[in-house]
């Protein structure tokens, strides 16, 4: 397996990536439906229309075919808008090592923070990320959006998860790197 910078090639199998993930995550929080009928339609066109601008990350996981991503947008505090994984490939590591090469590509830009959102009934989500050392500051809050955004067929819940500076994926620089820096 590897994991590239995204191309604009990318772009469909990164929609039918997240749609696959969506169908398999949120059985419980969007309609049977919506998750049937117009999934696929919506997420394909905000592929298309996404922009993508200098300095923001969009990473990829390919084992043959793209497997996984993790979409962070930088304006100007990095927001992890998307990180999903083929269900058929979750647990084997891909989600852990598409954070950890969008946290070195931050780093890399000289980000230390980043956040982002996650629906609170999405609870093997939000397992994922305490493992990683996330926390969820505020308690979880109802929204309503009328634009298309990974919330928007959803009034429930919704929790923000922080990456935290003392998480062992903290967007500070290894002992490693700090001592390249102070070589003459």
């Amino acid at each position: 397996m590897i994991i590239r910078v995204a191309t604009e090639t990318d772009r469909p199998a990164i929609a039918a990536v997240q749609s696959a993930s969506w169908r398999s995550a949120y059985t419980n929080v969007l309609s049977k439906e919506y998750l049937d009928n117009r999934l696929d339609d919506d997420i394909a066109a905000h592929w298309r229309q996404q922009e993508i601008k200098d300095g923001d990350v969009v990473m990829v996981a390919e084992d043959g075919d793209l497997i996984g991503f993790i979409a962070i947008w930088v304006r100007p505090t990095p927001y992890i808008d998307n990180l999903h994984v083929l269900p058929e490939f979750r647990s084997q590591g891909i989600g852990r090592m598409l954070m950890r090469t969008g946290a070195k590509a931050l780093l890399d830009a000289g980000q230390r923070t980043a956040y982002l959102w996650v629906v609170a009934g999405n609870t093997s989500a939000i397992r994922f990320y305490e493992r990683l050392g996330g926390s969820c500051p505020i308690a979880p809050t109802w929204i309503c959006s009328a634009t298309w955004s990974p919330t928007s067929r959803y009034r429930g819940p919704i929790s923000r998860r922080f990456w935290p500076r003392n998480s062992r994926f903290r967007l500070t620089p290894s002992r490693s790197a700090r001592a390249q820096r102070r070589r003459p």
